[in-house]
């Protein structure tokens, strides 16, 4: 029901895309929805991410270690 057919094609002012968005919704009724924030700068839970495997490496390295897990520090220069 939320799709629109009319964004296809649609071209963003000055062709600039937003990749990442983080939107925070209240529905209102069984079909409405209100839009209390939308975050459209780096979000907030990139530093959260950062930090939680920061303490997860100092908590756990032995688990680290042996699974491949990918790193994550160059994440935010990757969003620009």
């Amino acid at each position: 029901d939320a799709f629109l057919p009319k964004m296809i094609g649609f071209d963003p002012p000055g062709g600039i895309y937003t990749h990442i968005v983080g939107i925070d919704l209240v529905r209102t009724g069984p079909n409405e929805f209100f839009v209390l924030e939308d975050n459209a700068r780096t979000p907030s839970g990139v530093s959260y991410m950062l930090e939680n495997r920061e303490t997860m490496l100092k908590m756990f390295p032995e688990l680290f270690a042996q699974v491949p897990v990918q790193r994550v520090s160059g994440y935010p220069m990757a969003l620009r």
